[in-house]
């Protein structure tokens, strides 16, 4: 899940001045793993919402692939970029450069 690395890109989009942003992690475990203490003990403090039978993908036909399930939307819910900002730095800057520009 690299909670530890969201974390620090999301701390990173906290600090530029005057950007506003809302998050929701959609998780969908393939284990059965205790996600709740693991956000705990990685002080992953946004919202979360675990789906245990991969609806939301299924309903929205996303791949299976881990790189292209990450979105950046806007507020009326269009797909601004796709991809994982934490797997790819330029991805990362990006989802900060459209966030800004959005302002």
């Amino acid at each position: 899940m690299k909670l530890d690395e969201w974390n620090r890109f999301l701390y990173k989009l906290d600090t530029v001045q005057s950007l506003s942003y809302d998050i929701l992690t959609v998780l969908a475990p393939k284990e059965d793993i205790s996600i709740k203490r693991t956000l705990k003990s990685n002080h992953y403090n946004h919202p979360v919402t675990i789906d245990y039978n991969n609806i939301i993908r299924d309903l929205n036909k996303f791949p299976t692939n881990s790189y292209v399930n990450t979105f950046l939307l806007d507020r009326n819910l269009k797909i601004l970029a796709i991809g994982d900002p934490i797997s790819n730095k330029s991805i990362g800057e990006i989802y900060i450069n459209l966030i800004q520009c959005k302002q």
